[in-house]
């Protein structure tokens, strides 16, 4: 990508990319590949993702568990347990059952051995201010950005030549 200094491109995005944000057009895909234990994992395309039939294998998957940031709680999912047990099991811990992922949601996914969990395709999403909650937030964009240069695009009006507070 640089060549003696200079910058040069080594790919063409199907949108439009700047140094503070970059915008994807077009459709992406995700596919989900996971070692045993704890995998964080991200929904990069625009569509929802039905829990217990993506990650619903009990011999692949322990758990899956996502940050509800309007709710502030965890949302948890277990295959190993049925609907209603698994209901009265997250409700006397306080969390809710997970069983949707939406577009752009971060998660945390307990795998029991080394598995394809399957491709999920749509169109790639790339998150802005509005695409978060006050509070804590854990997300997934189809963006190749740095952490530096994704803050900045959160701000309308970032300030010259600082980070801008948000």
């Amino acid at each position: 990508m640089v060549n003696n200094g200079n910058i040069r491109a080594v790919a063409a995005n199907p949108g439009a990319c700047t140094t503070a944000s970059c915008v994807l057009g077009g459709s992406g895909s995700v596919a989900w590949s996971v070692l045993p234990g704890w995998n964080l994992l991200g929904n990069t395309v625009n569509r929802s993702v039905m829990v217990a039939t993506q990650f619903g294998d009990a011999s692949k998957v322990n758990s899956v568990w996502k940050w509800d940031s309007p709710a502030a709680r965890w949302q948890f999912y277990t295959p190993n347990l049925g609907a209603a047990v698994l209901q009265s099991y997250a409700a006397n811990l306080g969390y809710d059952v997970l069983s949707e992922i939406q577009p752009g949601d971060g998660f945390w996914l307990q795998a029991k051995v080394q598995a394809d969990l399957g491709t999920l395709s749509g169109g790639a999403i790339n998150l802005r201010q509005g695409s978060l909650a006050s509070g804590w937030n854990l997300v997934a964009t189809a963006s190749t950005i740095t952490a530096k240069d994704f803050n900045l695009s959160l701000s309308t009006v970032p300030p010259a030549g600082q980070l801008p507070i948000n």
